[in-house]
């Protein structure tokens, strides 16, 4: 029996607009925490010594991250509501159990349309 056990994920996010009023822009930052437990138990038709993802000791980790992001909205013409948004992302502190890959920084570019936005 193979039983896979997901534990807490936390996102904090917070938005800085550089006034009350709406502008095409605005900064974001993000604090997360992720924590993922141990596979408990094993499949037989799967041989660990075959390969290290295999054994279930090498499973879990608990990963602190932080990301800072810049959005810009296009307000006005063809392109109107249409979001491009860029962020970087870094692991703050990360603890992985056995033989695993740890995290490292990312960029994480995004485009998304807003289907009614209000400005």
């Amino acid at each position: 029996e193979l039983t896979i056990i997901n534990g807490p994920n936390l996102n904090l996010l917070g938005k800085r607009e550089p006034s009350m009023t709406c502008r095409p822009w605005c900064m974001s930052t993000r604090l997360s925490y992720l924590s993922t437990t141990s596979i408990k138990g094993s499949d037989a038709s799967l041989n660990p010594m075959m390969m290290p993802l295999l054994n279930s000791t090498n499973s879990g980790r608990n990963l602190w991250g932080i990301g800072l992001g810049f959005n810009y909205l296009i307000l006005n013409g063809a392109l109107k509501n249409l979001r491009l948004a860029l962020e970087v992302s870094n692991p703050l502190s990360q603890k992985t159990k056995g033989i695993q890959m740890k995290e490292e920084s990312a960029i994480t570019v995004g485009l998304q349309y807003a289907l009614n936005h209000i400005h």
